[in-house]
């Protein structure tokens, strides 16, 4: 590292503040977009280094604070830390696992029986966008059911699928997403469904203020 430092320093010509925030700027847009990505090319690993040289040797104004910490903790995790995701049992080989033994395995996993998984997630590859990516769609709805199912704190869906806390918060994320347009065609009432309302309703006054009208 030390001496990988060294070469780029050397190498690096002056680079104005506005260009290396420009150039930053549009790289941490990248990585945004490209979240499944667990290691960095190597382009990307000497234009790190060579914007933390910069940040060294420059006072930079109170305002870019925040995006140049993003610099250094990229900086940290890529060059100097080692992945603590590093088991073979992938989250992956996990899911397949559940869904290829025992039904009560996936129940107490997912909350639903083997061909609901199948059924659901088909349902969504078809019907609501849920496509593939650097991480499967099996393993992203499995993901977001394993948090929701079993009240799940994203440290310990890390762990089980071998995610970054990262990948881990975006994909569930965009599960919810997924999982709202669903309900806007599901969680809905037959048009005439509800013209008489239910006398324990009409008539109760801790449900009827928000059921009037």
């Amino acid at each position: 590292m030390a001496s990988l430092s060294h070469t780029l320093i050397q190498r690096v010509s002056h680079i104005t503040r506005h260009h290396v925030m420009d150039e930053f700027n549009n790289m941490y847009n990248s990585f945004y977009m490209n979240y499944d990505t667990l290691e960095l090319s190597e382009e990307a690993q000497r234009r790190i280094a060579t914007f933390v040289t910069q940040v060294e040797h420059n006072n930079y104004h109170e305002e870019e604070e925040y995006v140049l910490s993003s610099v250094l903790v990229h900086h940290e995790t890529y060059f100097i830390m080692q992945s603590c995701m590093g088991s073979n049992y992938t989250g992956q080989i996990w899911v397949d696992e559940v869904l290829n033994g025992h039904d009560d395995r996936c129940m107490n996993s997912f909350r639903m029986p083997k061909n609901i998984f199948h059924s659901l997630l088909h349902d969504l590859q078809t019907n609501y966008g849920l496509k593939h990516g650097k991480v499967s769609t099996m393993e992203k709805l499995a993901l977001s059911l394993y948090i929701l199912g079993n009240r799940e704190s994203n440290s310990n869906a890390t762990e089980r699928f071998q995610r970054s806390g990262e990948t881990v918060s975006r994909i569930f994320t965009d599960m919810l997403h997924i999982f709202a347009r669903m309900g806007i065609d599901t969680i809905k009432p037959t048009e005439g469904q509800f013209e008489e309302v239910p006398n324990h309703i009409q008539h109760d006054t801790r449900y009827w203020p928000h059921f009037k009208g």
